[in-house]
């Protein structure tokens, strides 16, 4: 389980970096933070009662949303 982990691991400044690009419309970014996201929302859609494919389309798409939020601030 550490492993597993430790390979997912990413530093803070990594992705404040990146979220930094999301708001910037950086589509790179945007999906390095999909795939570093993707093993738990994988576990997760196990638990949601809809074919695991809508539920993680859902969970992208309000993650997606979530990361953007802060671009209005000033």
């Amino acid at each position: 389980m550490e492993a597993e982990n430790a390979k997912a691991a990413m530093s803070d400044d990594e992705f404040l970096r990146l979220l930094h690009l999301v708001q910037q419309n950086d589509e790179q970014a945007t999906l390095a933070l999909i795939h570093f996201f993707e093993p738990e929302m994988k576990r997760i859609s196990r638990f949601i009662r809809m074919p695991q494919e809508d539920a993680m389309q859902s969970m992208i798409v309000e993650l997606l949303a979530l990361l953007k939020e802060g671009q209005e601030a000033p």
